[in-house]
């Protein structure tokens, strides 16, 4: 049966050929999906503090859409106030997992990777998670896209870097 994903599409690549495809740009471009990019922000995470982390995935957005010759315009292109949001997110939820994380790697001699997280949590996949913190008004506003941007509904959630199991 065909499903017509690709062979090697974010779903049935493992983390570390998904983050080499990713920074090497290499990955085609429909499959960087909505998937594809919190994998890549859990593997980040995994083994990055969060501000490096937050460094690279930002680097890393902006060399893949250079290198898939993505203009970035005020509807395309990379999005700041987005992508510290999603990591802030993935962040909380690893840190409030740390425990169970840890007992598992422990177990099964290898950490949780980012497509069972993502199986955990697949609430992740609802790209539309973002209306729970920002109005519309708020979130495609071209100051959202070019720098951080508070959440004008709630807070987005609070966490301790320091229990990202890495």
């Amino acid at each position: 049966m065909n499903t017509g994903r690709h062979s090697h599409s974010p779903t049935t690549r493992d983390d570390a050929a998904l983050v080499a495809a990713f920074e090497n740009g290499t990955l085609p471009h429909e499959d960087w999906n909505h998937e594809a990019h919190l994998r890549v922000a859990f593997c980040y995470l995994s083994q990055h503090a969060f501000e490096e982390a937050m460094e690279r995935i930002r680097a890393g957005l902006k060399n893949y859409l250079s290198a898939k010759e993505i203009i970035n315009t005020a509807t395309q292109g990379y999005h700041e106030t987005m992508t510290q949001l999603w990591m802030h997110v993935i962040a909380a939820l690893m840190a409030g997992h740390a425990g169970e994380r840890t007992k598992q790697s422990l177990l099964q001699k290898n950490p949780t990777g980012s497509a069972e997280f993502i199986e955990r949590n697949a609430f992740l996949l609802e790209k539309s998670l973002w209306r729970m913190f920002y109005s519309r008004r708020q979130m495609v506003s071209i100051r959202a896209k070019q720098e951080f941007v508070p959440p004008d509904i709630t807070p987005l959630p609070s966490f301790d870097d320091a229990k990202i199991p890495r």
